[in-house]
């Protein structure tokens, strides 16, 4: 399924059910008496809390997680780069390497 879809899908579920618990909520305060009796008020309320808790879950898989996910890599990938230099720094202190093969393997490990 493409994303933008996907994206429409979840948020669309999301402010629904929102909005379904709103006018259920709306009833309820306006007509106490009859709210809990009433077909509408209980329609309004079990779809809102269809939609919101499932949107609220597609959320979390397909936006939040991966975002964390990429975020976590990220840092992982900075340690290791970071590491990588430290180690090239011991080689080249050690004599185990020239000054221009230090350069040209610390711009390779940047990049």
């Amino acid at each position: 399924m493409k994303k933008t879809i996907r994206k429409y899908l979840t948020y669309g579920a999301l402010y629904i059910g929102l909005l379904f618990l709103l006018i259920a909520a709306f009833f309820y305060i306006l007509n106490y008496d009859i709210a809990l009796t009433s077909i509408i008020f209980w329609f309004f309320f079990w779809w809102g809390i269809i939609f919101f808790p499932a949107g609220l879950i597609d959320w979390y898989n397909y936006y939040y997680k991966p975002q964390k996910e990429l975020e976590a890599k990220k840092q992982k990938m900075e340690n290791v780069t970071e590491e990588a230099i430290r180690t090239l720094k011991t080689r080249y202190v050690k004599g185990e390497i020239s000054k221009e093969e230090y350069e040209q393997m610390k711009k390779d490990i940047e990049e």
